[in-house]
This record gives structure tokens, sequence and C-alpha cells, in this order.
């Protein structure tokens, strides 16, 4: 996150920046939105990443083990 965003979001003045840089409140919520799960205490947020990765490590074992079967039935079948 972008220093002078984090000054900005907690309303400190920037000093002359204030006159060259002045940030949308999209600019500030997208930066804001990508710090959030280094900004919260909880273990939700890093848990439900680990959920979605072990998902998809199951589809891609999933999918290699019904090939392997497809490839042993096909053997077998000769």
């Amino acid at each position: 996150m972008r220093s002078i965003n984090v000054e900005t979001l907690m309303g400190h003045s920037t000093g002359i920046s204030n006159s060259y840089y002045r940030p949308t409140d999209d600019e500030l919520l997208d930066d804001y939105i990508k710090v959030i799960p280094l900004l919260t205490i909880t273990d939700e947020h890093r848990l439900q990443e680990q959920v979605n990765e072990l998902s998809e490590k199951a589809k891609d074992n999933d999918y290699a083990v019904r090939a392997n079967c497809k490839k042993n039935k096909n053997r077998l079948a000769y």
C-alpha cells in the first residue's frame, strides 16, 4: 500500500503532496483491499485461501486419477 494513501486514510496531512496527489476514493479503496489480509487479526481469510488451494489440488488429483484409470482400463481391454 502506498504510504501516502496510508497517511490520507488516517487523515494526516501529507504536506505539499496534498497539492499534487489527490487519489480518488476508488484508488484508496483498491489499495486498502489489497492489504486487508495483512491487517486482519483472525485466521479466517488465510484459512479460506488454504481451503481454496486444497480444493484446486483435489480437482487436479481427481483428474489425474481418472486419467490413469481410463488408461489402465484401455490397457486391460487389449
